[in-house]
């Protein structure tokens, strides 16, 4: 791999004084990702007051001026203790966007992602006009938000947490389409212009420009990772990568805190269908504290992809060229660089773009490493049973953890058990491997497992009957009993579960039954009184009695 030579003794002195300009100044016009309104509003205090009087029927108490975001911003406090958010947004901004927005939060509302909630009008609409602009009224987000590159590890991985449950539930959206992104973005065509405007930029760059030096030599680097990776780069991969719908524009700075509740996101007026690992990568880039001079943390990236992954499917392409994508679309950026050229005071973006600029030097020299590492980690790790996690009145939560971490953490899962009994009224029992972590070589259910991320328990158990013991059951084999929650601890495992129990009524020749021998070490009929005699003799030979037994005496009872 060919290695930029970068950093001289003199070009470090000037990026420090640059930090060091940054952190002193106290008065800056434009904060990274916390722009300054550029118009000026329609609305003034009293408009405010008798518009959301007329309209929403909100008596208003106090106003105040939010001075960032691309809209003119309000926080509202009405006269009953209730905060809102009014926004106004100019003539510019498409109502068709506005639309989009409000549709798609309102869909991931009602799938229970942490979402600003629109005000409705009295007249039921989610937005007014006023003066040909758009006002939006949002319920106010009570928390904190924190700054790019400051998350610790557990906001690092909340972070993928957040994005994984986005985008799961917006592949149930139909509505978005790519708006071109891939050829605006990711195409040769569109590096090789990327190109032209940097030489460009070269020219325009001003003669009293105190960081000239640094313009130059970070634009002539640019240039030539640009001009590398259009002929080492098969732009055909893109087309075998995951495109779906997503944020278009998920980062640290969409995410609002609250150590009560959980995080909330805004700003989905960006969202499309994309290159998924585009907004993967890029999102970790904007958040881990490791990333702060452009340099990532790659086995804390590696955990950010497999936090993502329990609720995505990524591909083998996806995951060994996933650096490519991100270096392919950033690599030609000029913001900051001309926001400082045309004013100095714009210290902060400058930071921001030779930020990014080493974040491309350290994707291109690190290309093969990320990737590999990506396609041998996160394929292994999507082979892990992966379990929907419930709360403690066995609700859906949304979130979604291994088998393992369900059972590490005591994270309330669901599963499904079974007995089969024949027309004699003997029932089948396996005999749990030696290998078990929980109850080895002791008599169990005839069959019985996890229910896996989106599965139904009837679904989940004619997948066990097939795994664990090669027997065909179809829906009409099959009789639900009863529900129930059981509590285990042994040793390092709790195993806390929301459970099935099913029979099964069924006769099965079980010399033709084929074992799945790590899970399974024998299978036997047992008479009644045979099992009866076991339970009454404090369960010799069978596990815990917590378990299903009860349920089994109970049917054997109406035998």
């Amino acid at each position: 791999m060919w290695t930029l030579i970068y950093v001289s003794i003199s070009l470090f002195s000037v990026f420090e004084s640059i930090k060091n300009i940054w952190r002193s100044k106290e008065k800056s016009k434009i904060m990274i990702g916390e722009k300054m309104s550029i118009y000026k509003s329609k609305l003034n205090e009293v408009k405010i007051k008798n518009m959301l009087q007329e309209k929403y029927e909100i008596a208003v108490n106090k106003i105040e001026k939010i001075e960032k975001g691309t809209a003119n911003i309000y926080k509202i406090l009405g006269e009953d203790g209730q905060k809102y958010i009014l926004k106004e947004f100019d003539e510019s901004r498409k109502e068709e966007s506005i639309v989009k927005e409000i549709q798609i939060i309102n869909f991931l509302k009602c799938r229970k992602i942490n979402v600003p909630q629109y005000i409705k009008t009295k007249s039921n609409e989610f937005y007014k006009k006023y003066e040909n602009e758009i006002i939006i009224l949002q319920k106010f987000i009570d928390g904190y938000t924190i700054e790019n590159n400051t998350g610790d590890h557990d906001k690092v991985i909340e972070s993928a947490t957040i994005l994984g449950r986005i985008i799961k539930e917006l592949q149930k959206y139909k509505k978005l389409d790519d708006e071109n992104i891939i050829e605006k973005w990711f195409s040769k065509e569109s590096l090789e212009n990327k190109i032209i405007q940097m030489e460009d930029f070269k020219k325009s760059i001003k003669k009293d420009n105190k960081y000239k030096e640094v313009f130059l030599k970070d634009l002539e680097d640019k240039i030539e990772i640009s001009k590398k990776l259009k002929e080492q780069f098969d732009f055909s991969i893109i087309s075998k990568m995951s495109i779906m719908n997503s944020h278009g524009d998920y980062s640290v700075q969409q995410l609002i805190y609250n150590n009560e509740k959980e995080t909330s996101v805004i700003d989905f007026e960006s969202a499309k269908r994309l290159p998924i690992m585009w907004e993967i990568i890029r999102s970790y880039t904007y958040i881990d504290k490791d990333v702060k001079n452009g340099e990532m943390n790659i086995d804390t990236f590696i955990e950010y992809v497999k936090e993502v992954s329990k609720y995505v499917k990524l591909n083998e392409f996806d995951l060994k060229y996933c650096a490519y994508i991100y270096l392919i679309q950033i690599i030609g950026s000029l913001y900051g660089y001309k926001q400082y050229n045309e004013n100095y005071e714009q210290i902060e973006l400058l930071n921001f773009a030779i930020f990014r600029t080493n974040l491309c030097r350290y994707l291109y020299e690190h290309l093969e490493e990320i990737g590999t590492r990506l396609d041998k980690e996160v394929t292994e790790y999507m082979k892990q049973e992966k379990l929907d996690v419930l709360n403690e009145r066995g609700e859906f939560t949304g979130r979604i953890e291994t088998r393992e971490e369900c059972h590490r953490k005591g994270l309330w899962h669901r599963c499904v058990y079974a007995f089969v009994i024949d027309k004699n009224s003997n029932i089948l029992l396996q005999k749990r491997s030696a290998n078990k972590k929980l109850w080895p070589n002791l008599w169990d259910v005839t069959v019985g497992g996890h229910v896996d991320v989106g599965e139904f328990g009837r679904q989940a158990l004619i997948r066990e009957c097939k795994e664990e013991l090669g027997i065909d059951i179809c829906d009409e084999d099959i009789k639900y009993l009863v529900g129930s929650c059981s509590k285990t601890t042994k040793g390092k495992i709790t195993n806390n579960q929301f459970n099935e129990c099913y029979l099964i009524t069924k006769d099965i020749d079980i010399s033709k039954i084929k074992l799945q021998e790590e899970e399974v070490a024998e299978i036997k009929f047992f008479t009644k009184d045979e099992v009866l005699e076991r339970i009454n003799n404090n369960y010799d030979g069978l596990t815990d009695k917590t378990g299903p037994w009860n349920f089994l005496l109970k049917i054997l009872e109406q035998k």
